[in-house]
């Protein structure tokens, strides 16, 4: 059984949202993007990627019901991203709309086939843009996406630069070469086997510090004769997924 690796990312629509000009930011977006028009499928022995035209492509939105209790509404979500956002299914992606009556949360999951970490942050921007755009019924100007085939050329091409010496190559070998010849393991010792199979990743995020604590643990790193690396903790790097006392899911 296969581990989840979806990429996800989440925002809110304050007021009472309009579904129909929520799909159509939604659809909108989604064609934009060739990589969401595509996905693998078996031809015999092989698998091989195949890519719709944008008009053969729409949204299919769904009214699942109701949920009175947040973590149940939870544990559906997850469960549903993981079946869905999968490299070996089409569609690999899926969104969700939880709607209340002032607000409306978004949800949107994707195979890591589709996005990365610097991809998902684009999201939540330009699907306000969108949005917005549709409830005051004006166009908006895009600027051209490429197609991720060429994106793929670009990247093949750069890797066929690289030979045994092209200085980053070498800076790799120096520095295997100071490690005794391999690569540098965790500094903490995990309890694990250094012959056994490496454990499957599973991730998980949650609040460590509040502002306050973020604040003074930033002051403290950058005190001029400190030298630690410090990654900012407060409360935009949380991530949860709530539900009112009354939730309608869609999609």
């Amino acid at each position: 059984m296969s581990v989840p690796s979806w990429l996800g990312t989440a925002f809110d629509i304050p007021g009472e949202v309009d579904l129909d000009v929520l799909q159509e930011a939604l659809c909108v977006w989604t064609l934009r993007h060739e990589t969401l028009r595509s996905g693998f499928r078996w031809v015999g022995d092989e698998m091989r990627r195949f890519t719709l035209d944008a008009d053969a492509v729409t949204l299919h939105r769904e009214n699942i019901g109701s949920f009175a209790d947040a973590a149940k509404l939870a544990q559906y979500l997850q469960e549903r991203f993981d079946v869905v956002a999968d490299a070996l299914t089409w569609p690999n992606f899926i969104y969700t709309a939880v709607v209340r009556g002032d607000c409306t949360s978004v949800y949107m999951a994707f195979d890591h086939s589709n996005v990365d970490a610097y991809s998902i942050q684009r999201i939540t921007a330009e699907l306000h843009e969108l949005y917005a755009a549709g409830l005051e019924g004006r166009p908006v100007e895009t600027a051209p996406v490429a197609s991720y085939v060429d994106f793929c050329a670009a990247e093949r091409t750069k890797a066929d630069q690289l030979d045994d010496a092209h200085a980053v190559v070498a800076r790799w070998r120096e520095f295997i070469a100071a490690c005794g010849g391999k690569l540098p393991s965790f500094p903490v010792d995990l309890g694990l086997d250094p012959a056994g199979p490496l454990p499957a990743q599973r991730l998980m995020r949650d609040m460590l510090v509040d502002d306050a604590e973020a604040a003074a643990f930033e002051a403290y790193c950058r005190r001029p004769r400190d030298v630690t690396h410090h990654r900012r903790c407060g409360r935009h790097s949380k991530s949860r997924m709530v539900a009112s006392s009354r939730s309608s899911l869609r999609w």
